[in-house]
């Protein structure tokens, strides 16, 4: 069972290091803050939006 998130839920959603946008990829299950240049997994639905947990993005997110 797949659990998606809202695009409600997404827009009020911020990167905790920037408090820039992010991007939902749904295809990796991850939130990017492109600003950042950081992605927060997602896990059983739930945004793991601690810094601990973000990784680099090494090239542009593609939108999904």
């Amino acid at each position: 069972m797949t659990i998606e998130l809202s695009s409600a839920l997404v827009k009020m959603l911020s990167c905790p290091k920037t408090g820039g946008k992010l991007v939902y990829n749904r295809k990796r299950k991850v939130l990017i803050c492109e600003e950042a240049g950081l992605e927060y997994p997602i896990v059983d639905g739930i945004p793991l939006l601690l810094e601990s947990e973000a990784k680099e993005i090494k090239n542009q997110p593609e939108e999904v």
